[in-house]
């Protein structure tokens, strides 16, 4: 199954051997046709570590029963642009997909603004009621009979088998322990303009890591090496779509410098606060999605690398002062080794619900 180099939670289309002839005659004619589109949607968790099959194979089984049975809508947008949307349910009766067609030059476009109107809809029809309910998969019917699935448009997964030993344990971490859990919360949440806010809070953790090494070596008059600024791969950058300006890029600091009109945008409503910007925000249920989506990745990858040069740096030049004084755990004296909590509400850490 063919697809584009992405990294793991970019949206990107795959698709089968057998259909790539007619993709390729579709991308090159250049002749605007109809595309209809399938979204499959669901209120499951979806599976962020699988193979693309398992991805395709995904069957919804939605709490959102449709009692007439398909039927039609639209979705009015003023004067006079509105769009219709065809609701299917399965075998239970239950909402499993909703078809658009999309007027388009080639096939990749249709699948991108077909999930920019697809979830329009979704948020019109999650409003008032609350019902979580999200697009696992895009399929891009062929215009040929309209029934025979040409590609898919998909959140790229994880599709990695790693194996975990038995060890003893792990050893402290405490410049790092903000950054591991800020990896790990994007790691698991599947929303583009949040992983792109988790990336940008990443490297500010690394920015004062890096701040912090260097003036911990000077009090303790160690002589170590200059920590190491890591450049970006041009190659990686170019596979996974990258282009123009960004291939000029040597390191990071530009790359984050560059998309922070982004990350702004995304994490306030309005993208300005002064002149036309103030009065505009960035439309979460729009193709933009794709653009967050793949710079939040390349940036979690960057900030993962990041994460074990500079804990290989700990470990070699810092950790004789860093680890002063520690006790080695013992399986034999487990119970010495255990959570505890403070004897009182007084003496635990404060939060809204807990002074």
């Amino acid at each position: 199954m063919p697809f584009c180099a992405a990294f793991p939670g970019v949206q990107t289309m795959i698709f089968r051997d057998s259909r790539t002839l007619e993709l390729v005659k579709l991308g090159m004619a250049k002749e605007r046709r109809v595309f209809r589109v399938r979204a499959m949607v669901t209120d499951q968790s979806q599976q962020l570590n699988c193979s693309l099959e398992e991805v395709v194979a995904f069957q919804p089984q939605n709490r959102l029963p449709l009692p007439d049975g398909n039927f039609s809508l639209w979705k009015h947008y003023g004067g006079n642009r509105a769009v219709f949307y065809d609701l299917r349910c399965d075998q239970s009766g239950n909402l499993s997909a909703i078809e658009v067609e999309v007027s388009a030059l080639r096939p990749e476009l249709a699948l991108a603004y077909a999930r920019a109107a697809v979830n329009q809809l979704l948020d019109s029809l999650t409003a008032t009621v609350a019902h979580p309910i999200v697009i696992q998969r895009l399929e891009l019917l062929s215009p040929k009979d309209n029934k025979t699935v040409l590609a898919y448009q998909i959140t790229m997964p994880h599709q990695c088998v790693t194996k975990l030993p038995r060890m003893g344990g792990f050893l402290p971490g405490r410049p790092f322990s903000g950054i591991e859990a800020v990896l790990r919360e994007a790691l698991t949440n599947p929303s583009p303009y949040y992983r792109l806010l988790l990336a940008y809070k990443a490297f500010e953790g690394i920015k004062r890591v890096r701040r912090h090494f260097p003036e911990l070596a000077k009090k303790h008059s160690l002589t170590v090496p200059d920590l190491t600024v890591i450049k970006l791969d041009k190659t990686e950058l170019a596979q996974h779509g990258f282009s123009n300006e960004v291939l000029a890029f040597e390191d990071l600091a530009q790359l984050i410098d560059h998309y922070k009109s982004l990350r702004d945008a995304c994490a306030h409503f309005f993208i300005g606060s002064r002149g036309n910007a103030a009065r505009q925000h960035l439309h979460l249920s729009s193709t933009i999605a794709h653009t967050c989506g793949r710079v939040a990745a390349l940036m979690l990858v960057c900030a993962r690398r990041e994460l074990v040069y500079l804990k290989g740096y700990d470990r070699r030049y810092l950790a004789a002062i860093t680890q002063v004084g520690m006790l080695l755990p013992m399986e034999g004296a487990r119970e010495q080794f255990m959570v505890v909590c403070p004897d009182d509400e007084a003496s635990a850490p404060a939060d809204e619900f807990n002074r």
